[in-house]
């Protein structure tokens, strides 16, 4: 608890700066005494005290006896990290030596507030780099900077049967930042799931992963293509349109499910 004291020019136990953790309770205790310094029996402020911490007022301001006062901040009266003003004044005067910086630091990371970026749920493709990251955040949305190492975290993409499909690489970015890749070998619907024990984090995304491009070397089909004169045309690729397949002639499918994808060849 700090110790201030009102004697018209000193401020005893307090020093310039104090450091708090983010959302804690905040207690003070302000003991004012005559001119002279000599202790008080009772109550002999000279008029109202008034507290405030980055413009927050004390939640309690209670006189204990003797010329002691009891400030107080009740939890998540400061839940912004960051450098904040405390101000304390009898009968409007500042006392000797405030405002003083009180410093605020994140408080422990918190897996609920931990922010996820980059949308994992956004999905991508077959055979590539997919990549997100995440911010470790304390309770009250504070970005966690320091300590952070200690943590471990795990990616899996889990298909419904609950088979991984694929592991995903976590990397230590720094302060606080994590970036998570991870490359699926088959299209289809996954859950991609995000953990680390450490914090309690169980979070769970639903992806789609698509089928990469189209392997023009694997298609199969039927029709005449070579010994026709003037040879051929070069083949179109594109997306099946409803009940196009019914009219396609001498049309030969991709192996590129679920995406219906059709070559057409033309004859000159």
């Amino acid at each position: 608890m700090l110790v201030l004291a009102e004697s018209g020019a000193t401020v005893c136990g307090l020093s310039s700066s104090l450091s708090r953790t983010a959302g804690d309770e905040i207690v003070l205790s302000l003991l004012v005494t005559k001119e002279n310094g000599e202790k008080c029996a009772d109550d002999c402020a000279a008029g109202a005290i008034t507290a405030s911490v980055g413009g927050t007022a004390a939640t309690v301001i209670q006189h204990i006896g003797g010329g002691n006062y009891l400030l107080s901040w009740q939890a998540g009266a400061l839940p912004t990290a960051g450098s904040h003003a405390l101000a304390v004044a009898i009968g409007g005067t500042a006392i000797a030596g405030t405002p003083v910086t009180v410093t605020s630091v994140a408080g422990a990371a918190d897996a609920e507030h931990t922010m996820i970026y980059d949308d994992p749920a956004g999905g991508g493709v077959v055979g590539t780099d997919i990549t997100f990251s995440l911010q470790l955040r304390d309770r009250y949305d504070n970005t966690v900077a320091t300590g952070t190492s200690a943590f471990t975290f795990s990616v899996e993409l889990v298909d419904a049967a609950g088979t991984t499909n694929a592991a995903g690489t976590v990397t230590e970015a720094g302060s606080g930042v994590y970036s998570v890749s991870y490359t699926s070998t088959a299209a289809g619907a996954y859950t991609l799931a995000v953990r680390s024990s450490d914090m309690g984090l169980n979070k769970g995304y639903d992806v789609t992963l698509l089928p990469g491009a189209a392997d023009l070397s694997k298609f199969e089909g039927s029709g005449a293509t070579t010994g026709l004169a003037g040879g051929l045309v070069p083949p179109r690729v594109g997306l099946c349109a409803a009940g196009h397949l019914a009219d396609l002639q001498g049309t030969h499918r991709l192996r590129a499910n679920p995406l219906c994808v059709y070559v057409r060849i033309q004859h000159r």
